[in-house]
């Protein structure tokens, strides 16, 4: 017996999730693929790594049986991408247009957090983005992509942890154990091939936003460097939420994103002290309540006008609360 099938896609910048659910609530499946956002590795690579994890979350299925596809979406940048990613998705699946629903991924996210209530938001992946919804007023900050922009994401981290790499080596600041991390996390000798390996490569933002990893591991050790970039990133953090909670009031604020998730321990402290400094208030950091692919369902279904009983969402799609 065939049953409705609904597929949520987180589509970012180093990986893709999408989520496959039943009308009923059941859970069906999860698939992962390689990055989708279109202003990094184009509409065709995109399309094909969101239509990859589409076709492993529904296990077999048959692509007839979905009938809504909800896609969060970075570098969404207006909709630019939406008419061709859509024609392409509906090609290489089956599925028709009409099913598929793209939204920017800062939009998932706040909705992932707060259900369509009230709160601040902050993506800090690859890339970042801050989003604010109060009294009826929405402000959006940043989400200006890696050239302009993309402050407090492992990009900016891994880039200044690497600028301050060649700087050491330079000379024009002292020793730091960034230097030697580098190395080993790149597998290089020396300087000369680290430069080739960032310069030739065919993805280096996700490369250079690997380095985040490093950073914060020489920030719990104690290098000065690593601890000065985390400081001054947590900084541009605080004045994005203070840019948005000065139009809309003191809000609650959820952060997501994989640069954040794993390094919470060290890095949620940072934030909250700078927001603390920037905004002379304490913020409480919150957990978004379910999961992002989830989230691009429920969004989509809502702006479809449909609905979806929340005790029936299944437990795969809740966000687990760490302490």
């Amino acid at each position: 017996m065939s049953i409705e099938i609904l597929v949520g896609v987180d589509a970012g910048a180093t990986k893709t999730e999408a989520i496959a659910i039943g009308v009923d609530g059941t859970y069906i499946g999860s698939g992962r693929s390689g990055p989708s956002n279109p202003a990094s590795v184009g509409v065709e690579i995109s399309c094909i790594n969101i239509c990859e994890s589409i076709v492993s979350s529904i296990r077999g299925r048959r692509a007839e049986e979905i009938t809504l596809i909800g896609i969060g979406l970075a570098g969404w940048a207006g909709g630019a991408w939406d008419r061709d990613l859509i024609s392409c998705i509906s090609n290489r699946i089956g599925v028709s247009r009409d099913s598929i629903s793209i939204a920017e991924d800062i939009d998932v996210a706040h909705y992932s957090a707060f259900l369509g209530g009230e709160g601040v938001v902050a993506i800090l992946g690859t890339g970042s983005n801050f989003l604010g919804k109060a009294g009826g007023r929405v402000i959006r900050v940043g989400g200006w992509g890696h050239i302009l922009g993309d402050e407090g994401s492992g990009w900016r981290i891994g880039l200044l942890g690497l600028q301050m790499v060649f700087k050491s080596i330079d000379g024009r600041i002292g020793p730091t154990t960034l230097v030697t991390k580098a190395y080993k996390h790149y597998r290089v000798d020396s300087h000369k091939e680290l430069m080739r390996i960032i310069y030739s490569s065919k993805d280096i933002k996700s490369l250079i936003a690997s380095f985040a990893s490093e950073v914060f591991q020489a920030a719990k050790e104690g290098d000065k460097t690593a601890i000065e970039i985390l400081r001054q990133e947590a900084r541009e953090i605080a004045l994005a939420y203070r840019a948005i909670v000065d139009n809309i009031g003191s809000q609650m604020l959820a952060i997501v994103g994989s640069t954040y998730k794993m390094n919470k321990d060290i890095w949620a402290p940072m934030i909250k002290e700078a927001i603390a400094e920037v905004t002379g208030k304490i913020v409480e950091i919150i957990e978004p309540m379910i999961k992002q692919p989830c989230a691009s369902i429920m969004l989509a279904l809502n702006r479809k006008s449909r609905k979806i009983n929340l005790e029936r969402i299944p437990p795969e799609c809740v966000q687990s609360q760490d302490p």
